[in-house]
């Protein structure tokens, strides 16, 4: 029974772990951090874009001017996705290799019960 079950928990850890480096399935979520941002008005001053808007309308440039970020937004740096998706998988295939050694340590256990023992025993070494 024990050898059945270790085999039976190696198996499907591989297949799991094949599903996930596959992208058949996705690995479980154990980390849910948030993207990494700034807020860039707290690093560089404001800068009065009338000027600007001025020499361009005088030079019939359009209003092509770059946009900055609104007063207190924050620039997203590292999306989420960047930060879990690493971490998520790393942490997958660990728990994956724990189960595959839960799995083995069965299946050894169960092989060594099933196995006969003899036992030699000479009739000077019994007295």
């Amino acid at each position: 029974m024990l050898l059945v079950m270790g085999v039976v928990i190696m198996i499907l850890s591989v297949v799991q772990v094949y599903r996930v480096i596959s992208r058949q399935a996705e690995p479980i979520a154990f980390f849910t951090f948030q993207g990494i941002s700034i807020n860039p008005s707290q690093y560089a001053p404001q800068v009065d874009m009338s000027a600007l808007d001025a020499l361009r309308s005088q030079l019939n440039l359009g209003k092509s001017a770059p946009t900055q970020p609104a007063l207190g937004e924050s620039v997203e740096i590292i999306p989420a996705e960047v930060i879990n998706g690493p971490a998520n998988l790393g942490v997958f295939f660990l728990f994956m290799g724990f189960l595959l050694n839960v799995g083995y340590k069965f299946a050894d256990l169960g092989v060594k019960l099933v196995r006969p023992v003899y036992v030699k025993m000479n009739a000077q070494s019994a007295s």
